[in-house]
């Protein structure tokens, strides 16, 4: 067991996950943590609700207790989805006896009802508690919406982040951000990990599709501004002097339509010619999500913004070569040759794709540096530990 003394962990997370079903973002990220702790032999507590955006889950009839009853799910039956996230439900009901035996509280996202109440009860019950944002307070999420965010940090927001034991961001340009907003806030950066063992599985995996393809992975989100890369890849299928090898390379925008975006894409990819080149698979997950990953030229995330992207941790695992905006807080990846970090224009996203799948030798050296990225900084035990030593640092 990591440390000398067991702690009593309670994690909020504000939407639905299951041992069984792990879904993408923050509830992937948060119960791959709470899980690496309770194998680590700390108790934890992991409360969550029955939906995820506007999805709404059946109780699972399974898999409540798990790492030998260490790791305990606590579901919210009436908590709902709505235009300001997660509503409260029950929340404060379930969290009660919870509260009492935790040693600290650990509250996963912001900025919703449900992540308010978190805070709330926890400095009620005059517990520690640790504010994870995944991402909701990079500069590019509070510009959507902003009005609204701004008004809920300065009437209740920014109060609950400074008495906060640490505010725990995914990357150093984010806390950047906060402490230039608000110095008072406890910044601390440590970011998402990942079971570098979920990538030691079969080896050779089937191409998915028999083409080289370039890839997106995550939700069809208005956000990830995907017409970036519609449009860049436009401008290199319309190339005169692209390489015979890969005149047939796809677009590969691989992930759940959870917004109802994809039409608004399909309409867009006709209008430019591509219905035949620009594939959308859907949401994948385990080993088909693996075989996208497996065998693409490289990994492109165009996004306004970003706290510290799993779909990017999972590529740089897999060796893959990764073009991001400068919205992804990744500046690392540029620094340690693991891929570029690009302005948010068609062309140069174009640029960056036509050298991606046309020099083998770069792209080599971007894989072996990608690899190394993930294993210096982004395993799930790593990161782990270093959340436990912020914990421990906090209860002393």
């Amino acid at each position: 067991m990591w440390g000398r003394t067991a702690m009593h962990i309670l994690h909020i997370c504000p939407s639905f996950v299951h041992p069984d079903r792990r879904l993408s973002g923050v509830s992937k990220a948060a119960f791959d943590l709470a899980e690496a702790m309770a194998k680590q032999g700390h108790q934890v507590d992991f409360v969550a609700p029955l939906v995820e955006l506007k999805k709404s889950y059946a109780m699972p009839k399974a898999g409540f207790e798990t790492i030998g009853g260490r790791l305990r799910l606590h579901y919210c039956t009436d908590a709902r989805y709505s235009r300001f996230g997660t509503t409260t439900g029950n929340l404060g009901a379930i969290m009660a006896p919870l509260l009492v035996r935790c040693d600290i509280v650990h509250v996963h996202a912001f900025l919703s009802p449900w992540t308010h109440k978190a805070c709330q009860l926890a400095k009620a019950a005059r517990k520690a508690y640790v504010i994870q944002p995944h991402g909701k307070l990079s500069a590019g999420m509070l510009a959507n919406r902003a009005r609204m965010k701004k008004a809920y940090l300065r009437l209740f927001g920014q109060s609950l982040l400074r008495q906060a034991s640490a505010v725990s961001v995914l990357a150093q340009p984010i806390a950047d951000f906060v402490r230039d907003w608000d110095p008072k806030i406890p910044v601390w950066v440590c970011p998402n990990g990942l079971d570098p063992k979920s990538f030691q599985g079969e080896m050779v995996l089937k191409r998915p599709i028999e083409e080289p393809y370039l890839l997106y992975l995550g939700m069809l989100d208005p956000r990830k501004r995907l017409d970036i890369l519609i449009d860049a890849f436009a401008l290199l299928k319309q190339s005169p002097d692209l390489s015979p090898d890969f005149q047939s390379v796809k677009l590969a925008l691989v992930g759940g339509d959870d917004y109802a975006f994809k039409k608004e894409l399909e309409l867009r990819i006709q209008q430019l010619g591509l219905s035949d080149e620009i594939v959308m698979p859907g949401h994948v997950a385990g080993d088909d999500k693996f075989r996208w990953l497996s065998h693409a030229e490289a990994f492109c995330l165009s996004s306004d913004g970003e706290g510290l992207s799993i779909a990017m941790i999972e590529a740089l695992a897999s060796g893959l070569p990764c073009l991001l905006s400068k919205g992804c807080n990744a500046s690392i990846v540029a620094e340690q040759e693991a891929g570029l970090v690009l302005d948010s224009t068609p062309k140069e996203w174009e640029k960056a794709m036509r050298q991606a799948i046309s020099d083998p030798i770069l792209k080599a050296h971007r894989s072996k540096n990608a690899i190394r990225l993930f294993e210096e900084n982004y395993t799930l035990q790593s990161v782990a530990e270093r959340m436990l030593g912020k914990y421990e640092a906090i209860l002393q």
